[in-house]
């Protein structure tokens, strides 16, 4: 995924979690690959200013349950 690519589907999915989507979806483990993992990095958790960045827990990562997105946000 081209870095253009991963702004793209970082801003997307930051729309999406602007509407509001359940706490937590479970993807197929092939959604959570390279591209979407330095999504996840590049998006910071916080801005500087200690206010949660929404679209940052709802871009796919992988972890103990397998690849999800949500959580807190």
């Amino acid at each position: 995924m081209t870095g253009m690519a991963a702004i793209g589907l970082a801003i997307a999915l930051a729309a999406v979690a602007a509407v509001g989507v359940a706490a937590t979806i479970s993807l197929p483990d092939a959604a959570c690959n390279a591209g979407t993992e330095m999504a996840h990095s590049s998006i910071p958790a916080e801005t500087g200013s200690g206010v949660a960045v929404p679209g940052h827990d709802h871009v796919p990562s992988s972890g103990d349950s397998g690849c999800a997105t949500g959580g807190s946000g």
